[in-house]
């Protein structure tokens, strides 16, 4: 008899820390939906991608920026394969920056076919950047 409750224990146990693992696993990917470029994979990720990318350029003490990010994340959710979505920091990755003379954030600019599309300045609506997009 002691077995076989040991045993029941064992399986709800299991089976709970099954389920925390997959939730665990979904919202990291939900999460991570949103690219994190850099100088070093900014080339072949945004200017050769097949796809519009979209690219937030920040910093990490810039309260409108602080804003955008749940933006971004809940339009990378619906973008999916459509679109790429991600940020690039200022402070940390200041080449591709100054490369493209950014000036002013949170700058949002879509990329498509290796060029710049269109651009914003400012805290802007996920209906708003679909457009830019054009999705």
């Amino acid at each position: 008899m002691m077995i076989f409750m040991s045993l029941k224990i064992n399986v709800k146990r299991w089976y709970f820390l099954t389920v925390l693992f997959i939730i665990g696993m979904l919202t990291y990917e939900v999460e991570n939906m949103v690219h994190t470029f850099t100088t070093n994979n900014f080339d072949a990720e945004v200017l050769q991608s097949n796809v519009p990318v979209l690219v937030e350029f920040w910093a990490t003490w810039c309260g409108p920026c602080q804003r955008v990010a749940p933006i971004l994340e809940d339009l990378a959710k619906d973008v999916l394969d459509a679109a790429k979505i991600g940020k690039l920091d200022v402070d940390e990755e200041y080449e591709v920056a100054d490369e493209l003379g950014i000036m002013s954030i949170p700058t949002l600019i879509v990329f498509k076919n290796g060029k710049v599309h269109q651009s914003t300045i400012g805290v802007q609506s996920k209906e708003t950047l679909k457009k830019l997009l054009d999705l």
